[in-house]
């Protein structure tokens, strides 16, 4: 079963990555295909593409797949009365907010310094480094406790946003932009983890997909708050600064909920 499954971390990881590369490879292949037969017939011969893929996908797996145990799905009024549900939401919404916060804003950030053809390059830069990061990830998962790893990622990506923000030298930008792009697809990888590890398995699916909706809520907020600070104080270091300590709630919340919860399965063993 891929849920329980040990390369559950992998897994993830390759099928995001796989995500990432055909953005790459389709959206180019697109454009030129419109370019070439208009857009009705590029998007109907694109169409036809993922009919002919999704078929053995959507095709049946009798026995292949385990069927969840816990008895019926959990109903979202019990998940309200759950504290570490409310507070993994909290801490992965004040992450993404701060995630998106910068991505949003990295390719006007770095022209201020870059110009425009080093910019594009130094956003090409983050997403690669996002595909060396999730599989980074997924290692670590294998030895380290997947809150932990949240906090650490957390805190990573806080300080690489820091930097973005108010550093000035080529040299640091880019490094900034490569550590923050090592960190850039961690929260869609360990959300379903956490979820996997702490909830029951009548929970896990009503918890990832509520969760992921909040988060879809705080990213939509995300640009807008950063280019209203921008506006008011007339540059990236204080919006950027404060998306990081939005951050740094969120690893503080995170932090907090591991260590009660070590503290509980101790007291219960």
């Amino acid at each position: 079963a891929f849920i329980g499954d040990r390369a559950q971390p992998w897994s993830l990881a390759t099928a995001l990555n796989g995500a990432t590369v055909g953005g790459f490879m389709f959206t180019p292949a697109f454009v030129f295909l419109i370019d070439a037969w208009s857009l009705s017939w590029a998007a109907a011969a694109f169409a036809a593409l993922v009919m002919a893929l999704a078929i053995p996908l959507l095709a049946p797996l009798r026995g292949k797949l385990a069927m969840p145990q816990g008895g019926t799905s959990a109903s979202y009024t019990a998940l309200l009365s759950n504290p570490r549900y409310l507070w993994l939401g909290l801490a992965f919404s004040l992450f993404v907010f701060g995630q998106i916060g910068a991505a949003s804003h990295l390719l006007t950030r770095m022209a201020l310094v870059f110009d425009s053809q080093q910019a594009a390059f130094l956003m090409s830069l983050v997403l690669a480094c996002g595909m060396a990061g999730r599989w980074i990830m997924a290692w670590a998962l294998s030895w380290l406790d997947c809150r932990l790893a949240a906090a650490l990622s957390f805190f990573v990506q806080a300080g690489a946003i820091i930097a973005m923000g108010i550093g000035q030298s080529h040299l640091i930008l880019l490094l900034a932009c490569a550590v923050y792009g090592l960190t850039i697809g961690n929260s869609i990888l360990l959300l379903p983890i956490i979820a996997q590890k702490e909830f029951l398995p009548s929970e896990r699916g009503k918890v990832i997909a509520s969760v992921s909706s909040s988060n879809q809520l705080a990213l939509s907020l995300a640009p807008f708050g950063v280019a209203f600070v921008f506006e008011l104080t007339r540059g990236y270091s204080v919006p950027f600064i404060g998306l990081a300590l939005l951050q740094m709630v969120g690893l503080a919340i995170v932090a907090w909920s591991w260590k009660s919860r070590r503290k509980l399965d101790e007291a219960r063993s």
